[in-house]
């Protein structure tokens, strides 16, 4: 499992495999920005479809990596360790995604400069930047989507945090047009990822009182899964193998002090 965390004093990305108790760190230093903004962004790391690389972005600077216009660099670095090393660079950076294996195909997210149009643009870990492969123009909350890339490259699915009904809609890579998916009784949609066997998707949608994970057919049926209460930055990423799903559960901790004399 790859992931961002703080651990060391800085976010940075782990490797942590499922019988083993502690992580690997890939990275040192303060490489990534933030764990909220490395969320937003979609900067967490991920494997090419050929597992010989684990592929990452940055913010050219820190302190920018929030602006709209904000430059950003992909970089790849060995599965099985070694440096960092540049594959692309452009702005407006939100999320990455490689099909898997037998597939070939990676697609990189880049907000235009209003954030009303998310272009779509194939890469290759080794060779760089490829042709656009789509547009997603939102028209509820310019910026606020989620989108992922089947594991067979055949399709990308998106959707809009909308308050009044969750939508997904989908962009073939293929050709032709593929209808969207209602869901019924939810809504506020921020997260999502395909399952393995491409019969469905885990979604996030944030409710009133209750943050929850479903996973959803695609005939539009919904199925609660995990439930976090109040607001709550969450997601679900299945395995490759479909066995085990990871789902961020973040727990908050508070304290309070007495003042005397001020």
């Amino acid at each position: 499992m790859l992931f961002v965390s703080d651990r060391t004093g800085s976010f940075n990305f782990f490797k942590q495999a499922l019988d083993e108790d502690s992580a690997e760190p890939l990275t040192s230093g303060r490489e990534v920005h933030s764990g909220i903004t490395a969320f937003w962004n979609g900067e967490a790391p991920h494997f090419s479809p050929n597992g010989e690389w684990i592929l990452h972005a940055e913010a050219s600077k820190a302190e920018d990596a929030d602006l709209p216009s904000a430059s950003w660099r992909l970089l790849r670095m060995p599965a099985a360790g070694g440096p960092s090393q540049f594959v692309l660079e452009g702005h407006g950076f939100f999320k990455h995604c490689c099909a898997r294996a037998p597939a070939t195909l990676c697609v990189l997210g880049e907000w235009s400069a209003d954030r009303k149009q998310l272009l779509l643009t194939t890469f290759d870990p080794v060779k760089g930047r490829g042709r656009e492969v789509g547009k997603i123009n939102t028209r509820l909350q310019p910026g606020i989507v989620s989108w992922d890339l089947s594991p067979d490259a055949s399709r990308i699915a998106y959707s809009e945090f909308n308050e009044r009904e969750g939508r997904v809609r989908f962009l073939s890579l293929t050709g032709g047009t593929i209808a969207d998916l209602v869901v019924p009784g939810w809504s506020c949609f921020s997260a999502m990822a395909w399952a393995s066997d491409r019969k469905g998707l885990f979604v996030t949608s944030i409710g009133a009182n209750a943050t929850r994970i479903l996973y959803v057919d695609l005939q539009g049926h919904a199925y609660p899964l995990w439930e976090l209460p109040a607001f709550s930055v969450s997601w679900a990423v299945p395995s490759p193998d479909g066995r085990h799903l990871a789902i961020l559960g973040p727990t908050w901790d508070s304290n309070a002090w007495m003042l005397e004399n001020f």
